[in-house]
């Protein structure tokens, strides 16, 4: 093999971005998921999220509810409208309000903190079984 040339799987790796400011965590997550199989990247804030959405595109967002002061229920229409992406939702906000609200938003998951790492990659396997996703045409929440 010639110096230089790569080896591509027959599948493609996962790509997961978790968007979760902190920073053990986030790097725990990274690591767990690597480990099983699948390419990870963590984005500390809205702004670095949004520029790894821009040129890595993920299979999967995990996205922590509160980044800092600011509240993600708040851009998950933003995210929606960005990717197709599953999006699985960590909080250790107990509010089930919130949690019925982030769903309700477009969030695939909302999943309570402290939470296993190894439950949460048996939850991101499960949507990623799934298959791409595509929001239904004409599909609308009501109040």
């Amino acid at each position: 093999m010639s110096q230089g040339a790569a080896i591509e799987p027959e599948t493609p790796m996962p790509r997961v971005l978790f968007v979760e400011d902190d920073a053990v965590l986030a790097a725990e997550l990274v690591e767990t998921f690597v480990l099983h199989g699948m390419a990870a990247r963590a984005a500390a804030d809205w702004t670095a999220a949004l520029a790894l959405l821009a040129g890595w595109p993920p299979d999967l967002v995990v996205l922590d509810q509160r980044l800092g002061r600011i509240d993600t229920l708040d851009l998950l229409p933003e995210l929606r409208a960005l990717t197709t992406a599953p999006v699985l939702m960590l909080t250790a906000n107990r509010a089930e309000a919130d949690r019925i609200a982030g769903l309700d938003l477009g969030a695939d998951d909302f999943l309570l903190k402290p939470i296993a790492s190894r439950e949460l990659l048996a939850r991101a396997r499960a949507h990623l079984r799934r298959g791409p996703h595509t929001p239904v045409a004409g599909w609308r929440i009501l109040p």
